[in-house]
């Protein structure tokens, strides 16, 4: 903690000197060997001691730091270990409490099982609060996708994981799926229409074989 509080502290001088250094601290690489190994048996106290550092007024850039860099390292996967931990901050009921477990959320995106924690993430927060939107915005993330139609394919896949929660026993997750399919439908007919015209666009440049669509 003390090498995380030592990079908050360097970017924090670079902003107010206007200084910026391209040659960063690294307080914790992407990847660890060793320490990862002895912290990952402890989420709890791993998870109290970033808390202790978290700033509600950064949250938006907090998957960005050296804390949040921490805790996906020790736990790439978003072990059930961790995910039980997070709930623990969940049902505290305190707006910074849930700001951080977004924040982790976040951090992580769409590329790891992170579904169960958003669901109860949304049964605390207010129906339609900003809060609403940094889920979705974790639920809609994809990581690396590939042709044409990869986007499209991707959302098609996410909107399809929360059908259920539309007949969920809880109200709120109910409309946020309803809420956030919605939202899903418009980034496919928007990805769908951009994949076509660019494959329109390549044919018209270089042609097709008769054996193309």
């Amino acid at each position: 903690m003390d090498r995380v509080r030592a990079e908050r502290d360097r970017e924090d001088r670079q902003n107010a000197d206007g200084d910026d250094d391209e040659d960063r601290f690294e307080a914790i690489p992407y990847n660890l060997h060793t320490i990862d190994k002895l912290l990952s048996p402890m989420p709890g106290e791993l998870l109290r001691a970033v808390r202790a550092e978290f700033n509600p007024d950064e949250a938006g850039m907090f998957p960005y730091y050296a804390g949040a860099r921490l805790i996906k390292a020790v736990f790439p996967e978003f072990d059930p270990a961790l995910q039980a931990a997070l709930l623990s901050f969940t049902k505290t009921g305190h707006p910074t409490d849930t700001d951080f477990v977004i924040g982790v959320v976040r951090t992580f995106g769409g590329e790891v099982p992170i579904l169960d924690i958003c669901k109860e993430i949304i049964k605390v927060v207010p129906e339609r609060s900003s809060a609403w939107n940094e889920v979705a915005a974790a639920l809609e993330s994809t990581g690396v996708v590939t042709g044409e139609y990869g986007i499209v394919h991707a959302y098609e896949t996410k909107r399809e994981e929360i059908a259920a929660w539309k007949s969920d026993e809880h109200p709120r997750v109910q409309s946020f799926a309803v809420w956030l399919t919605e939202s899903l439908d418009q980034k496919i007919v928007r990805e769908r229409q951009r994949a076509e015209a660019g494959v329109a666009l390549r044919k018209h440049r270089y042609g097709v074989s008769k054996d193309q669509p």
